[in-house]
């Protein structure tokens, strides 16, 4: 099972594992997350059957709010899309700090071997133009086992980092704060204690 991530970040917004482990809140990090997801698949035995038999998942992403949209004369719209699926937040009109506080739930039925490689990806676009011109403003993407290896399977009230897809080396094109958690039968959602930290707080 082999993880894979697109985008390159700024290191100094990434989080160690133990910083993970210890804070539930703070700035996303794309690739520090991947690290550790990749070290925790590498310590674990072979597939065991169950890995490959079907099982019933949902994958629930909150999207919060949207800070420093590049952009002017805003109507940003998210794009939220697991594996094939895809859903839309309402438009907000003439904003570059856009607040949603929108939940979408994103059902499956297989092999948690086959929902793990699938990707997360959130899509800040300019509404009434994306299909036009299919240009996102900004996006992110991670995979479902990274969610799922993180401390009780979920991000919470993250900030995930927008990048220009078409030029990585172009720095942030804004932040999505949001939560994001891959459910099985029988789990529950927990909410992380509040942090001492300023969640606000995207230099973190």
């Amino acid at each position: 099972m082999g993880t894979r991530l697109m985008g390159t970040l700024d290191r100094d917004m990434m989080m160690t594992e133990d910083d993970q482990r210890s804070d539930g809140r703070g700035s996303i990090s794309s690739l520090a997350m991947a690290s550790v997801a990749i070290k925790r698949l590498r310590a674990q035995k072979p597939l065991e059957p169950i890995a490959l038999k079907a099982q019933d998942f949902q994958v629930c992403v909150t999207v919060i709010e949207g800070r420093g949209l590049t952009g002017v004369n805003m109507d940003p719209v998210v794009c939220v899309q697991v594996g094939d699926q895809k859903q839309y937040t309402a438009v907000k009109e003439s904003t570059n700090c856009p607040y949603y506080n929108e939940y979408f739930v994103f059902d499956f039925h297989m092999a948690p071997v086959m929902l793990f490689d699938k990707i997360i990806t959130l899509t800040v676009c300019q509404a009434g133009k994306f299909l036009r011109t299919n240009k996102p403003l900004g996006l992110f993407k991670l995979d479902v086992a990274t969610v799922y290896s993180a401390p009780d399977h979920q991000f919470y009230h993250k900030w995930a980092v927008l990048t220009d897809p078409d030029d990585l080396n172009s720095g942030p094109k804004g932040y999505l704060k949001c939560d994001i958690a891959v459910i099985g039968k029988g789990d529950s959602v927990k909410v992380p204690p509040k942090s001492e930290k300023d969640e606000d707080d995207i230099e973190a």
